[in-house]
This record gives structure tokens, C-alpha cells and sequence, in this order.
């Protein structure tokens, strides 16, 4: 069924640059949703260990873009899936598609490392990607191999590279303090950032939570962690931790807790440093309205962080 957004006050959430922007110019972002669940197998997350999976078809997909574009006049979407690229062969048909409709829209979504190439990211930038952000957790080979993300540190740098290369905002998401994670392997993660500074445009980091229906909290015991109990402690909850756990043959939660708040404090701080040296003044959560009209007034990602970087010279 194609969404509607009747009845809404839509120029509430519509856009404009400046006070000269006329209504034509200005950006109108519409959410759309067409993929749910994941197949991926992360040990850490709940979309991952749930049986449920749906994506649209393609020719849906396209179908309901091409109507909601032209309904609201708008060429600017937030998809809002788990990812964009469940399988290569997906993105294959989905781009096929969008060719077929000829869609002139652009948008942003989140995207995985291990169902991704070159080729694909390609197809991704053609379709009008302007924004992904990547899943990838952490910076230590040791550290994806034993959350089960089945991709290497490697191939996410040559893969950031590409799309950086091809013009699209890269934004990645890590999680400090995952089980078993050591110094060694948040270092890692730190040189990783600091080494791709000028191809990551933004980063977010949350502190590790055992979280329900992921299967770290269904399997414990085949993944390493055990004694597994409740917590009600309001500095815990303040913190959003609800569960603690023990690594088998690692550290107790009375230790755990310390690290995984080191890990965050570490990386923030050394992130923060990057950051400055970066220049850029950007929100994700603010400013993604915002990098579509320059996207569409300019194109060139050069331009964009040059913008960026400016603004913050006039703050």
C-alpha cells in the first residue's frame, strides 16, 4: 500500500536554506520504509536473531517512490530500513528499477559491509545515494570475527574509500566495550578513524548494552557469556544498562562495567581530537535536510565539507 501523508502539515517539516529560498528550491524529506529484520547474524543485535525478514519488491519499491515524488513534489527521501542491501542481488534488481522508472531522487539509508562492492556502491550512488551510514562496530579484525560481522577491517576501509570517492557522505557506527574487547582492539578501532579522518564525515558511538532477543542474551553459553541477571541500580539505569553478564574466562561485571565505560571514554575523547582536526561542523540528526539541498545545489562532496568547515569558521 502506498504511504500517504495527507492531512499532515507538511510544510512544517519542509526545508528552507534561507529566508530568500523560494518553495521550489526548498527540501520536503519524506520517510519510507520497504525492508525489516536482517539476516545478517550479529551476535549483538536483536534484528539479527529474529526470524522475521521482509523487503518490498523492487518494482514496488520504485513504483511507490516514483508516485510519492510526484504527489509531493519532492525528490528528497529518508529511507528508514534496516539496510539498504540484504543481498547483492537486491540492490541488483532494485537498480534496475529505479533505471526503469527513471527516478531523479536522492536519499540516505544505512548499508552493510558484507553484502557490498564497488560495483554496488556504484549502483548505490546512481540511484541517488547521498548518505549511508555503515554498521561496523568496531576496528579490530579479532573484534568482527567474534561478533560474527563476517566482513574485515580491510575491506571496510577500501569500501569507505570507494564511496568517499564517488561522492557519498560516510557515516559509521561503533560500539565500545563489546564482550571480550580489550585495549588492543579499541586502539585499533582509534588508529582506524584517525588513519580514514578524511573519508568519515561522521561517527556515533554507543556503549555496548546486552540487549533482549540478540543472541548474545538467547545463546550465552555457546557465545561466552554467563550469569546473566537483571539489574535496578539507578546509576546502571541511568546508563541504560539493564542486564550485566560475566565473560567466561574473561572479566566479571564489577570489572566489565569499568571497561566498557573506558572503551567509550577513550574512543569519545580520541574522536573529539579527529574531529577538531577534521573542522567540520555537521550534525547527522540536524543537518541531513540541509546536505541534500547542497547535494542537489552542488554536487561535489568537496564543496559540501568546504561549506561545512565555513560554517563553523562564522560560529
Amino acid at each position: 500500500m502506498l504511504p500517504s501523508f495527507d492531512g499532515l502539515s507538511l510544510d512544517l517539516y519542509r526545508y528552507y536554506p534561507n529566508n530568500k529560498t523560494k518553495k521550489k528550491d526548498s527540501v520536503l524529506m519524506l520517510p519510507y520504509l520497504f525492508i525489516r529484520g536482517c539476516l545478517n547474524g550479529c551476535l549483538f543485535c536483536p534484528s539479527s536473531a529474529d526470524t522475521f525478514f521482509l523487503a518490498n519488491k523492487p518494482t514496488i519499491v520504485a513504483n511507490d517512490l516514483e508516485k510519492l515524488s510526484g504527489k509531493y513534489k519532492t525528490r528528497y527521501f529518508y529511507f528508514v530500513n534496516t539496510h539498504i542491501n540484504p543481498s547483492m542481488n537486491y540492490v541488483d534488481k532494485l537498480h534496475k528499477e529505479f533505471k526503469n522508472q527513471d527516478l531523479n531522487i536522492l536519499w540516505t539509508d544505512c548499508a552493510n559491509f558484507r553484502f557490498l562492492n564497488n560495483a554496488l556502491l556504484e549502483k548505490l550512488k546512481e540511484m541517488g545515494a547521498v548518505r549511508l551510514v555503515y554498521g561496523l562496530e568496531s576496528a579490530s579484525d579479532r573484534m568482527l570475527k567474534m561478533i560474527n560481522k563476517e566482513i574485515t577491517v580491510r575491506k571496510a576501509e577500501s569500501l569507505l574509500r570507494k564511496a568517499h570517492k564517488l561522492g557519498i557522505w560516510n557515516e559509521v557506527e561503533l560500539v565500545p566495550g563489546l564482550p571480550f574487547e580489550t585495549d588492543k582492539d579499541i586502539n585499533s578501532t582509534v588508529r582506524f578513524m584517525g588513519r580514514n579522518k578524511d573519508i568519515i564525515n561522521f561517527f556515533y558511538l554507543n556503549r555496548y548494552i546486552l540487549m533482549d532477543g540478540s543472541l548474545y542474551q538467547k545463546y550465552p553459553k555457546k557465545h561466552g557469556l554467563k550469569n546473566i541477571r537483571s539489574l535496578s541500580n539507578t546509576i546502571y539505569e541511568m546508563q541504560q544498562f539493564t542486564r550485566c553478564f560475566d565473560e567466561v574466562g574473561g572479566l566479571r561485571w564489577v570489572d566489565k562495567i569499568r571497561q566498557i565505560n573506558n572503551s567509550f571514554e577513550v574512543l569519545d575523547s580520541k574522536m573529539r581530537e579527529i574531529n577538531n582536526r577534521k573542522n567540520i561542523s555537521y550534525n547527522s540528526f540536524v543537518d541531513t535536510p540541509l546536505l541534500f539541498y547542497l547535494y542537489s545545489k552542488l554536487g561535489n562532496k568537496r564543496e559540501i565539507e568546504d561549506y561545512f568547515r565555513n560554517l563553523q569558521k562564522i560560529d
